[in-house]
């Protein structure tokens, strides 16, 4: 796989501060100021996309993941608090008279 062509600019304005405090951390890895900044905008673009995308769900896939959370929350506590019932009114699979009674 080749590599891609670099071809685009990237422009950036610092103080004289700034611009020495990165060429001093570019400096033991042996690589450039343009270089050593571009691989590390390009990480924190990474990690500032993956931590969004992680913690914010997009429009649609919210409302389908909150409807999915009501849904699934209003079924869990209707059968907790009221068992489904029989067509004698009690829960079913449960009887009025006590289970030695015959009919």
């Amino acid at each position: 796989m080749a590599a891609a062509k670099r071809v685009e600019r990237l422009e950036l304005r610092t103080t004289s501060d700034q611009k020495r405090f990165i060429k001093r951390a570019a400096e033991p890895t042996g690589t450039t100021v343009a270089a050593y900044t571009l691989f590390h905008v390009q990480e924190a673009a990474a990690a500032t996309i993956r931590d969004f995308e992680s913690l914010f769900l997009r429009d649609e896939a919210r409302e389908v993941f909150v409807q999915a959370a009501i849904t699934l929350i209003t079924t869990t506590t209707t059968m907790v608090i009221r068992p489904s019932m029989g067509g004698d009114g009690n829960p079913r699979g449960r009887r009025s008279e006590p289970p030695w009674f015959a009919t």
